[in-house]
């Protein structure tokens, strides 16, 4: 059986994971600089050895309100379909081997909206009695 490894993290009590291949590196959440007129899910920027990095809150992406940061969230640099960007999560907790048949797409919610939080999420997994977001 196929499996994929993917990096698991825990946010806002959801498990979620990323493709270990999207992963280019996690370090604990450094002070982030604002950028005026950026989406809301957008909180900020930092200064990645040169590289001016937009970082993204999974809390207002996924629809949740603003939670203050704790000293102990990090932030995963992900690259995907060409995009390079931040994402802050509470949790990092393990890469787990996911079997591409406990694999699930998108769930249907009878919605169609192009710019919706799920557009995020390619599908769900179901690893022994835990639900994984990716």
């Amino acid at each position: 059986m196929e499996t994929k490894p993917y990096l698991i993290f825990e946010q806002n009590g959801l498990l979620c994971g990323v493709e270990v291949g999207c992963v280019r590196e996690i370090f604990f959440l450094p002070e982030l600089t604002p950028i005026a007129q950026a989406p809301q899910d957008i909180v900020g920027a930092i200064d990645l050895r040169g590289e001016i990095l937009p970082v993204m809150d999974l809390n207002l992406r996924f629809g949740y309100v603003w939670q203050e940061y704790s000293v102990t969230d990090s932030a995963i640099v992900i690259e995907w379909q060409e995009i390079r960007l931040g994402i802050i999560v509470n949790e990092v907790t393990e890469v787990k081997h996911i079997p591409e048949d406990a694999i699930t797409g998108q769930l249907s919610y009878g919605r169609d909206k192009p710019d919706a939080p799920d557009r995020f999420l390619a599908g769900f997994a179901r690893c022994d009695a835990d639900i994984i977001m990716l």
